[in-house]
């Protein structure tokens, strides 16, 4: 089946959302190519999560790049809602080397968490080997002390362990723990 225009994507959504069944979109679609139920679905899925039924450009890193508007972003988030956790990628076009990652952690990280008070947070790292210099561990130890954790840093931790971070490695363990115990 050839690729659909966007306007037959847009109706194809619209009768979805109308019957909430693909297998009736197909039914009443009207014309040769009649679209499989996987590409009604997915456009679907896709328009609720999205807001379009274009899909983006996919080849390589998403095409964002760490600007001033971008750091506006980054830091006017947590501010709007302090209580809630953050996790935040910063894009960088071109090589990372531990001098653009210094920067970024002067740049960035540092005016942040000293805004929410630096010393209730730690600062976490995996095993990119910009996070190994010599540089890059200096700040880090003049910076936050013994409050960042990472292979060879205060706080150690697996070093080819993808899936387990600290937090996953050490808090589940003792959430569980301290759910299945029996009250005293």
């Amino acid at each position: 089946m050839p690729r659909l225009p966007q306007d037959q994507r847009i109706k194809t959504v619209e009768f979805y959302n109308q019957y909430h069944s693909a297998g009736l979109v197909r039914s009443n679609w009207i014309g040769e190519d009649i679209p499989d139920l996987r590409f009604i679905k997915h456009w679907a899925d896709h328009f609720h999560e999205f807001g379009g039924v274009i899909d983006e450009h996919r080849s390589g890193r998403p095409p964002a790049a760490l600007n001033e508007e971008n750091k506006q972003v980054v830091l006017q988030d947590p501010r709007d809602q302090p209580k809630e956790s953050h996790r935040k990628r910063l894009f960088y076009l071109g090589t990372v080397d531990a001098e653009a990652y210094i920067n970024v952690i002067n740049d960035i990280v540092i005016p942040q968490l000293e805004w929410g008070g630096a010393h209730r947070y730690y600062y976490q790292q995996d095993g990119v080997s910009v996070h190994y210099a010599h540089l890059t561990r200096n700040l880090l130890d003049l910076k936050f002390k013994i409050r960042w954790i990472r292979s060879g840093g205060p706080f150690e931790w697996l070093q080819h362990s993808p899936d387990l971070i600290p937090p996953d490695f050490w808090l589940w363990s003792y959430l569980r723990n301290a759910a299945y115990d029996p009250p005293p």
